[in-house]
């Protein structure tokens, strides 16, 4: 019994000792393939500017600076420093936990290379990181991240201004590329103000779960909260409360669906608007265009106009957006006026053998082989009380005896189809004849 009792300590001590080394090279390689990822997406706004990595045996710090070239949009550009004290010991813990044969970091983030006045300034209020807190990631890469900033508090009594910003809060749990995780994001309060008013937001939490598909596309879902907005203001006071972003991603068939939502359960304004909700969702976008897209995202502004303005590319771009099946779905809902107001606009793309077709030639031929590869069904409707509360209420009439608007007892309404190039309203068709027209006017103008 004494000699497994002695046998096991020595393995364990042997164990022990081996793994600050074995943890050390698992933090270098975890590093140089966080470097190889953020490279391979840096912009021209947006570089790895440094990457070292001190190796130690029982710790290591690493460091990266990021630069971020700002002379596009005349602000003076600036460095971003993430810095981690690294511990490699079979045992540690820090304030989130303590982690057997993990590495346990504290990190920091903050400014380099900013104006000596900004940076004073900077300093003095924010302290002089912009974020600290404790990360820990296993062998595998999985792990998690808990930063903080300070309370941010400014006042100018000269200028009767004041700032006000509770600690924000960021929390990350997932694998070290960022493919395949969860993110939260909390904002207690923050108050701005100066003599012509202020603003102030109370409650605010960000949720994002995200996940890399076999496709090589980023899809998952997230939420945004605030539970009050107040704008304090002479011209438009107002406050809205329980604000709520949704968005969710997913892959089908190849293809991007993407659906956004925003409420608003309360609005105090002058305007006549207590509640509001809007829903988009565009389906169907494929790969190819999102290549194309995120190409031309984070590059200079000189860069994307000479792209769009190059003929070639802009007609590859089209080719791949407009795919059969495209679908842009978009509904609004509004308490306002004293009643409900009620939008639903659904557009289906069905395909077209040349999309180029109308930039080569924009006649009556090739809008009607445009019209033909839509298809669109729009629905609108208002409860009387509002719609005979708004502007648009002295030509109702007019409408309705035309077909255009339908009324009841309670509502009026009116129905609108784009089918095999046929457009009716209220199942009344409307001769295309005049719409042409009007679009080959358009397009000579232009």
């Amino acid at each position: 019994m004494n000699k497994a009792i002695i046998l096991g300590a020595v393995g364990l001590a042997s164990i022990s000792a081996a793994s600050p080394w074995v943890l050390g090279t698992v933090a270098e390689q975890q590093f140089a393939n966080a470097v190889e990822e953020i490279k391979q997406s840096e912009t021209a706004q947006l570089t790895l500017k440094e990457s070292t990595f001190e190796r130690g045996y029982a710790s290591s710090v690493a460091k990266m600076v990021f630069h971020y070239d700002m002379t596009e949009y005349e602000l003076p550009s600036f460095s971003m420093v993430v810095e981690s004290q690294i511990s490699q010991l079979p045992i540690a813990s820090n304030p989130t936990g303590i982690y057997f044969f993990q590495l346990t970091s504290e990190d920091k983030i903050y400014f380099e290379d900013l104006p000596e006045e900004t940076q004073a300034l900077l300093n003095e209020y924010m302290g002089d990181v912009l974020l600290s807190g404790y990360s820990h990631v296993n062998v595998f890469g999985n792990g998690g991240t808990e930063l903080s900033s300070n309370a941010i508090f400014f006042e100018d009594e000269s200028a009767q201004s004041k700032v006000e910003i509770s600690p924000i809060k960021i929390a990350y749990k997932g694998n070290v590329e960022g493919t395949d995780g969860k993110v939260t994001l909390s904002l207690d309060t923050l108050n701005l103000s100066d003599i012509t008013g202020s603003i102030t937001l109370n409650g605010t939490h960000f949720d994002s779960v995200l996940a890399q598909d076999p496709s090589g596309l980023m899809v998952g879902s997230s939420a945004m909260n605030v539970s009050e907005l107040k704008l304090v203001s002479p011209t438009l006071p107002l406050t809205l409360k329980d604000m709520v972003m949704t968005t969710n991603t997913e892959v089908v068939e190849e293809k991007l669906n993407t659906q956004v939502s925003y409420s608003i359960a309360d609005i105090m304004s002058p305007i006549p608007v207590t509640t509001a909700n809007y829903d988009i969702e565009l389906n169907g976008l494929s790969k190819e265009a999102l290549d194309l897209l995120e190409e031309l995202n984070g590059q200079s502004e000189e860069y994307v106009m000479a792209s769009l303005s190059d003929r070639q590319y802009l007609a590859n771009l089209l080719n791949a957006v407009m795919k059969p099946g495209l679908e842009l779905n978009q509904e609004l809902k509004l308490t306002a006026f004293g009643g409900q107001v009620f939008a639903d606009v659904d557009v289906k793309f069905l395909g077209l053998d040349d999309p180029e077709s109308l930039m080569k030639q924009p006649g009556p031929e090739a809008i009607m082989k445009a019209i033909n590869a839509y298809q669109a069904n729009v629905h609108l409707k208002a409860d009387n009380v509002a719609i005979m509360s708004t502007p648009a209420a002295p030509a109702i009439a007019q409408y309705i005896e035309q077909g255009l608007v339908v009324q009841t007892d309670t509502e009026v309404s009116s129905k609108i189809l784009l089918k095999e190039g046929k457009l009716t309203i209220n199942e009344r068709e409307i001769p295309m004849e005049a719409v042409m027209q009007g679009l080959a006017a358009q397009l000579a103008e232009q």
